[in-house]
């Protein structure tokens, strides 16, 4: 499985903090740019008492006073407290690194991977935050803070991750994030960063490229940009694609139920009512490689999206494990409405995904787009890259 940086030729893997980026495949991204490097959410993470910290996270243009190699990992010497541009989804200010994308000078290099005969890269919608609380449910604060620093206010930064997989044959986008049509309320609350079209274009993506566009689940950051006003009416914003979502999460998305708040018609009933989308009944091929399996738990009926090619497989988990920080069976979301079924189908996908191998991709995770798990010394649920 090869690994690289869009517009630049590079190999191996980026720097996650699972897996560091190597100096020599930095040295043509960041040319003389003086830099300095944090890690997610602007909270670093120290690495050595001479205060070198690794490049991962969010990416600061001034402030570095040094850069070195130790054991081939560029190491960058930042100050004690970062500069006040060290706020993730900023991109108007400061360059970052998160979802597997690098912003530097306008210029956008996202994380992608060869699987197989397809090619899939990450991009994403932005950053948004949600209360730690919610994210962690019973979890102590004491406890996910160490994976997941929260802010003054309590909130935790999370990506709104999609993946573009070119089969050869098709081109398919998986969720379609936050989108540009919230209130002016929701915008308050959550914010709306709508950098999926960018970065689309910035991956060479037209909106007429693509041919299908799956949702996990229809919840308003998952499927936001699946349609686009024009005028007082609503359209596909891919208006060539045919879409895909469980038959029972859009019946559940009229029910009123407790997550209400979390559904937006406009961005799916325009296209049921055109025929454009369709609505599965359970698991489902919808091309050769690609095809979904219910795992309920955070919704009845969330599905996840399988990738599969050359003897590889890569999944799209969305909620079932929001972020790298939730692969403990029992760190269940508070706004999950089964929490007890989340942590059996997440006993159900450790079973086959761990000794498989395969490849897990976090729709939440604002710096790691997706990792391999596996199972430590500890008996523990880990990622490795």
């Amino acid at each position: 499985m090869g690994c690289d940086w869009s517009r630049v030729s590079l190999t191996g893997h980026v720097g996650t903090g699972v897996s560091p980026v190597q100096a020599s495949q930095l040295a043509p991204v960041l040319g003389g740019t003086k830099v300095a490097a944090l890690c997610a959410a602007g909270q670093p993470r120290r690495l050595s008492p001479r205060g070198l910290w690794n490049l991962h996270g969010i990416v600061i243009p001034t402030g570095a006073e040094r850069s070195e190699r130790r054991g081939g990992t560029l190491c960058l010497a930042v100050p004690e407290q970062p500069p006040s541009c060290a706020r993730p989804g900023r991109w108007d200010t400061c360059p970052y690194v998160g979802g597997g994308r690098l912003l530097i000078e306008g210029t956008i290099f996202m994380q992608r991977i060869n699987l197989g005969d397809f090619e899939l890269t990450a991009v994403s919608d932005g950053i948004y935050h949600l209360d730690g609380g919610g994210m962690f449910g019973v979890v102590p604060k004491s406890l996910w803070e160490r994976k997941l620093p929260a802010d003054a206010r309590n909130l935790v930064p999370l990506g709104l991750n999609s993946v573009l997989v070119r089969t050869g044959s098709h081109t398919v986008l998986i969720e379609t994030g936050v989108g540009n049509k919230l209130s002016e309320k929701m915008v308050k609350i959550y914010g709306q960063p709508a950098h999926l079209l960018q970065e689309l274009n910035a991956a060479g993506i037209a909106p007429d490229d693509v041919d299908i566009v799956i949702n996990t689940h229809l919840h308003f950051d998952h499927c936001g940009w699946n349609t686009v006003r024009q005028g007082d009416k609503i359209a596909a914003t891919f208006p060539k694609a045919k879409y895909y979502v469980q038959e029972g999460e859009w019946k559940h998305a009229h029910e009123h139920q407790r997550d209400a708040v979390s559904y937006i018609t406009e961005n799916y009933d325009p296209l049921v009512q055109s025929g454009q989308m369709t609505l599965l009944r359970g698991d489902a091929e919808i091309v050769p490689g690609i095809s979904v399996r219910v795992y309920p738990g955070h919704t009845r009926n969330m599905q996840a999206v399988l990738v599969q090619s050359g003897g590889q497989t890569a999944c799209y988990i969305s909620d079932l494990i929001p972020t790298s920080a939730h692969l403990d069976l029992n760190w269940v979301m508070s706004y999950d409405l089964y929490p007890i079924e989340t942590i059996e189908s997440r006993k159900r996908y450790y079973a086959q995904a761990v000794p498989e191998k395969w490849l897990t991709i976090f729709t939440h995770d604002a710096s790691v787009p997706w990792a391999h798990v596996v199972e430590d010394d500890r008996g523990k649920m880990a990622v490795r890259a």
